[in-house]
């Protein structure tokens, strides 16, 4: 038999990881202008944080508290960190599943604009722009990381001063400009 504890634990578990798999997975992938789906992730963002937050308190809580009478010492012990360990297991599953979904997406858009980054290299297209200013591009520069390029080449590539770099695939680079 399960103690309150344990039945805490599970339920963490149920009520996050369905969730991002819906979240990120099985809805269907929308343009980054559409208003729906930015709603749909702002609104679960607002709800994910203030579950999580309640799930912290019950889960720090759980430590304090001392589990059914009918768990063994040991078990005791396991069922009062369990929630806690839970919790930081499925906010690991969160940030994984968000980073792999966000860099499908800048994946997908690199291959969606395919044309635009054709041609000689380095190419590159706004991936997000700021107001007034800053923001995201997708750059094509096979094995060369868009930051070691000469300054030339570089403020050619982005509308203001280019700041970082990431690699999405060998050939395309995700980087960011001010």
């Amino acid at each position: 038999m399960l103690t309150a504890h344990e039945k805490f634990s599970a339920s963490i578990l149920i009520v996050f990881v369905p969730v991002y798999f819906a979240l990120f997975w099985a809805l269907p992938k929308g343009s980054q202008s559409d208003v729906a789906l930015a709603f749909g992730a702002i609104t679960w963002l607002a709800i994910w944080g203030l579950l999580w937050i309640g799930c912290l308190c019950g889960a720090i809580g759980a430590l304090f508290i001392q589990p059914d009478a009918f768990a063994s010492p040991s078990r005791s012990v396991i069922s009062r960190m369990l929630p806690l360990t839970m919790l930081a297991f499925v906010s690991w599953a969160n940030i994984a599943i968000s980073s792999q979904s966000s860099d499908q997406r800048k994946r997908d858009f690199a291959a969606a604009h395919s044309q635009e980054l054709s041609g000689l290299p380095p190419q590159s297209i706004i991936y997000s722009q700021g107001i007034p200013d800053g923001g995201t591009v997708i750059v094509r520069s096979p094995g060369v990381n868009p930051e070691t390029l000469d300054p030339p080449i570089k403020s050619a590539l982005t509308p203001e001063r280019l700041k970082s770099c990431e690699a999405l695939d060998t050939r395309d680079w995700f980087c960011s400009f001010d």
